[in-house]
C-alpha cells in the first residue's frame, strides 16, 4: 500500500523539447540583396524573423473516490482499477480521454452493515493527460530616424495557431452513476458526469506590438 503513496510531481513533464531561432532577412541596405530605392528598403528592408518551437508531454494525474469509503480525515482517497487502462484520446466536453469503465469508486462495494474502510487500488499518478506544442514567433525592425535616434518596431506572437493546451481529464470516479450491476445507468441524462472528459483548456493566442525609441 505504500508504494502507492509515491507517483512524480505533479508538474512532472516527462519529455520537452524546444528550439528557437532568429533570422536576418538577406534584403535591405548594407546586406546580401540591397534595395533599389529608399522606399522600397524602408518597406522590405532590415527585418529580422525570430521565434520559439516548444512541446511537452503531459502532466500526471490520479483517479479519485469518495473519501466517505475511506474515514480518514484530511486523507485522499483513490479509485479502484477493475479493468486494464484504455486511452481513447479525446478531447472536450462528452469526449472521453480515458475508458470511465476501468475505474470505480471504492464506495459502491461498501457495505454499511460490515463495513471496511480501506484504500483504493490504483496509487498517485497513474495516468497523463494531453502534451501540448506552441509556436511563438516574431518580427523585428529597425529604422535609423536620424544619426543619433533609432526605432525598432516588433510584433510577436504568443501560440500564433491558437493550438489549445487542454487540462487533465476530470478523474472523480464517484461522480459516475451506474446500476446495482456496476454497468453505467444511461436512463440518467449524464451518467459519466464528465468522468474522464477533458472540459477545461487554456494559452490562447496572443499577438503584442511595440515600437522602442533609443536616443
Amino acid at each position: 500500500m505504500m508504494r502507492r503513496a509515491y507517483g512524480p510531481a505533479g508538474y512532472d513533464r516527462t519529455h520537452s523539447f524546444t528550439a528557437a531561432w532568429n533570422y536576418e532577412l538577406p534584403f535591405g541596405k548594407g546586406r546580401k540583396w540591397s534595395l533599389d530605392s529608399k522606399a522600397a528598403d524602408l518597406v522590405a528592408g532590415g527585418w529580422k524573423f525570430a521565434g520559439v518551437f516548444a512541446a511537452y508531454t503531459g502532466t500526471p494525474f490520479y483517479v479519485s473516490g469518495s473519501g466517505s469509503s475511506l474515514q480518514c480525515i484530511g486523507c485522499t482517497q483513490t479509485a479502484d482499477l477493475i479493468a486494464p487502462v484504455k486511452k481513447i484520446g479525446k478531447k472536450g466536453p462528452g469526449q472521453l480521454y480515458y475508458d470511465p469503465m476501468s475505474f470505480r469508486d471504492p464506495l459502491f462495494e461498501f457495505n454499511p452493515a460490515n463495513p471496511v474502510y480501506r484504500p483504493g487500488t490504483t496509487g498517485w499518478g497513474i495516468l497523463r493527460g494531453p502534451g501540448f506544442w506552441t509556436i511563438n514567433p516574431a518580427l523585428f525592425k529597425d529604422f535609423r530616424i536620424t544619426e543619433k535616434v533609432k526605432a525598432e518596431f516588433r510584433a510577436e506572437s504568443t501560440n500564433f495557431t491558437n493550438t489549445p493546451r487542454w487540462s487533465n481529464p476530470n478523474a472523480s470516479a464517484a461522480s459516475m452513476r451506474l446500476r446495482p450491476d456496476g454497468s453505467l445507468d444511461t436512463s440518467l441524462a449524464d451518467p459519466l458526469r464528465n468522468f474522464m472528459s477533458i472540459t477545461g483548456a487554456s494559452t490562447g493566442r496572443e499577438f503584442r506590438f511595440g515600437l522602442r525609441v533609443a536616443f
